[in-house]
C-alpha cells in the first residue's frame, strides 16, 4: 500500500519536468540538470514498480500483457538510453545481430526492465574504456539475447546465487543484488524463457 502511495508524487514530479524539457527554452546547464532529475524520477518509478511486481509474483498474481514486436528494433531502442552515458564514460558500446527483423510476443514493460537491469549492471561494473557488447541471435525456435561486459566479473562461488533475492556478492563493498536480478529471472521465466550468467573475474561477465 505504501509503494502505491509513492507512485503519485513521483508521477506529479515527472509530469512538470517532462513538460519543461519539451516546451520551455532552457540553457544547456539547466536542461542538463533537469534531465538528471527526469532520469532519477524514472528510476524511482521503476523501483516502485519492481516492488509491486515482486509482491504480485510472490502471490502468483502476475499477468503478462503481450503484444508482437520486432525484438531487434526493440532491443536497439533500449540500448539507445545508454548511448550518452557510454560516450561520457568512454565505454565501447556495441550491438550485434544476425537477423535484421525478428517478431516476438512479449510484455514490453517486463522485457524492457530485463534489458535495463542487465545494461545498468554492465555499465556499473565496467571500467572506463571498457567494452559492452549486446547481441540478438536467431536461435531457431528461440531468440538469444546476450549482454556482455569486460568489467570486474563475478566470482565462481557467487555465480550460482546472483538471481537470489538480496544475495550479497563477495569481494564487493556492501553490494547486494537486491531484487533486480531476481525479478529479471522471474520476468524471463514468465515468458517461458530462461536466463543464465557466466563470468571470469577480471575478464568478462555475460548474461544470456
Amino acid at each position: 500500500n505504501i509503494s502505491h502511495e509513492f507512485r503519485t508524487p513521483l508521477t506529479l514530479i515527472h509530469g512538470p519536468v517532462e513538460h519543461v524539457l519539451k516546451n520551455c527554452p532552457l540553457s544547456d546547464d539547466v536542461r542538463s540538470q533537469l534531465q538528471i532529475v527526469e532520469k532519477n524520477v524514472k528510476r524511482m518509478l521503476l523501483l516502485v514498480n519492481q516492488i509491486l511486481d515482486f509482491r504480485k509474483i510472490e502471490n502468483n498474481k502476475m499477468m503478462l500483457t503481450l503484444k508482437q514486436v520486432d525484438i531487434v528494433q526493440f532491443t536497439q531502442e533500449i540500448l539507445s538510453y545508454f548511448e550518452t552515458y557510454a560516450e561520457t564514460e568512454k565505454i565501447v558500446y556495441k550491438f550485434r545481430t544476425d537477423t535484421s527483423h525478428q517478431q516476438l510476443w512479449i510484455d514490453t514493460d517486463k522485457i524492457e526492465q530485463v534489458l535495463l537491469n542487465l545494461l545498468s549492471n554492465a555499465f556499473k561494473y565496467s571500467p572506463k574504456y571498457g567494452t559492452i557488447l549486446v547481441s540478438v541471435t536467431d536461435n531457431g525456435p528461440s531468440v538469444l539475447i546476450e549482454v556482455e561486459d569486460n568489467g570486474k566479473g563475478i566470482d565462481k562461488e557467487s555465480l550460482p546465487r546472483i538471481f537470489d533475492r538480496f544475495y550479497a556478492l563477495k569481494n564487493t563493498s556492501n553490494y547486494s543484488t537486491g531484487i533486480g536480478l531476481h525479478l529479471t529471472r522471474e520476468y524471463v521465466e514468465l515468458h517461458h524463457g530462461y536466463i543464465t550468467a557466466d563470468s571470469l573475474p577480471g575478464a568478462y561477465t555475460v548474461f544470456r
